[in-house]
């Protein structure tokens, strides 16, 4: 789970939470916070194929760390998928973005820096 700022260009100020499950979708939910008592709409659904166990955004794009060690790389403009990488054999527990370079730790112990 991921709360970020600035993804929807109408409304750059709102915050949309970003979930990812075992069922390997990533829904991004808008949080209206004008109203008391707001329920989370669902603005988008991303199907990864894998369990999602990890994600991290960078401008406009989400990072999707998967069981079986690929890691999904999604447009949020556009809805699409971008580029799926395969760089671990253990699952991806862990991803970070930093200056435009994923680092990620598998359930293997292994970090691994790779320019996304």
């Amino acid at each position: 789970m991921l709360l970020v700022r600035g993804l929807i260009e109408q409304a750059p100020n709102e915050e949309v939470l970003l979930t990812g499950a075992g069922d390997g979708v990533v829904k991004l939910w808008r949080l209206d916070q004008a109203k008391d008592n707001a329920v989370p709409s669902q603005i988008a659904k991303l199907q990864n194929g894998d369990p999602v166990l990890s994600i991290a955004v960078e401008g406009s794009f989400l990072y999707c760390g998967l069981a079986g060690g690929a890691l999904n790389i999604w447009n949020l403009d556009s809805h699409q998928l971008v580029k799926r990488i395969s760089m671990h054999t253990g699952d991806l527990w862990a991803v970070d973005i930093i200056h435009g370079v994923a680092v990620c730790g598998d359930s293997n112990g292994v970090i691994k820096v790779g320019s996304s």
